[in-house]
């Protein structure tokens, strides 16, 4: 259903094709999935699996933070309507999320209302992953760039390239990787970019997901929209491992 963004009636008849070809074991029926996209647990189990579905890329050292928004209806309007008003964003859901740079896996996801900011979900993201995978990098824009995030990265052993603002001055560091990384982005701009350059690859799997799955949520209340946003990144995931195998199997 997330696959092909159609109603349980339209997608009816794809579920049973899995059924009969053995990809699924049970066609549940639309009460069943209204309660599940009514419990709280689900988003944490949802959480859990895009979390899991990442570690098929073990060996990936790079984390790129960033967000992005669904309508809660069709017509939202585009950038220039929801950041241009100041209320814009409250008819808004946001996703924070982590990928991984080489595969562009989903390794985390967080729903949160539209209005909240990124950094303070930082420290989240961050940890989680730190513990399912080796990261040495990290990568985020300016929504990011607090000293805080800086003590987080240089705590767990992560060289951050969070985007400084202009107003940042290395000499109120709290930390030597704060002011490290701020005197690169100063006096070594060529150095600092050719490893941010790669924080723009999240931007685009935020593109793909909204152009196959579409930029809005059909749900109604506030808990099956976040489980519609997580099973968006879920479904990503899936398609992006299926293309790996794929791949693999060809080569061999």
């Amino acid at each position: 259903m997330s696959y092909n963004a159609m109603s349980y009636r339209r997608a009816i008849s794809d579920l049973k094709i899995l059924y009969d070809l053995g990809y699924v074991g049970k066609v549940v029926s639309r009460s069943t999935l209204n309660d599940y996209a009514n419990k709280k647990n689900t988003i944490t189990l949802l959480q859990r699996l895009v979390q899991l579905s990442a570690t098929y890329f073990k060996n990936e050292d790079t984390l790129i933070v960033d967000s992005t928004w669904f309508g809660e209806k069709m017509y939202v309007g585009g950038y220039k309507d929801v950041h241009g008003n100041k209320k814009g964003l409250d008819n808004t859901r946001k996703i924070h999320v982590g990928i991984l740079k080489n595969s562009k896996i989903i390794c985390y996801a967080k729903p949160t209302e539209g209005t909240m900011h990124d950094s303070p979900v930082f420290k989240e993201i961050l940890i989680n992953v730190s513990n399912l995978f080796n990261l040495k990098y990290c990568l985020g824009d300016k929504g990011y760039c607090s000293k805080d995030s800086y003590i987080l990265c240089e705590e767990k052993g992560i060289t951050p390239y969070l985007d400084f603002r202009k107003n940042c001055k290395s000499a109120r560091g709290r930390s030597n990787i704060w002011k490290q990384q701020i005197d690169i982005w100063k006096e070594k701009p060529q150095i600092w970019h050719e490893s941010y350059r790669f924080r723009v690859t999240i931007e685009a799997v935020f593109s793909v997901i909204k152009k196959k799955h579409n930029n809005y949520l059909r749900s109604r209340n506030q808990n099956s929209r976040d489980i519609e946003m997580l099973l968006k990144c879920l479904v990503y995931n899936m398609t992006i491992i299926g293309k790996s195998i794929c791949s693999d199997t060809y080569r061999t």
